[in-house]
């Protein structure tokens, strides 16, 4: 009987495989305070992936923007405020379709 090898995270692999990482390294050269309005103001778009935001604060934001994109991580908000988030798409639909 052929014994079959396994794959492993740290089995070697050929040159042609290998892959560098790349690594950046941050400073932090100062620290401002800002509201959520002044974060975001002068984009017209926003994509953001949250696991912990409300939609509250999701759907202030929303009405900054030309374009938005909400990735949720977390079920637990959509459970929490689905049906908030379902009437804001409509409404967002009709006000940009007219």
């Amino acid at each position: 009987m052929e014994k079959m090898e396994t794959a492993g995270l740290f089995q070697e692999k050929p040159q042609s495989e290998r892959r560098a990482l790349t690594v950046f390294r941050a400073t932090m050269t100062s620290r401002q305070e800002a509201s959520w309005r002044e974060l975001f103001e002068g984009f017209d778009s926003l994509k953001a992936i949250t696991y912990s935001s409300g939609l509250d604060l999701i759907l202030e934001l929303a009405g900054m923007f030309r374009d938005i994109e909400i990735t949720f991580g977390s079920e637990r908000i959509l459970s929490r405020d689905h049906a908030i988030l379902e009437q804001a798409s409509h409404i967002a639909r009709g006000v940009y379709l007219r």
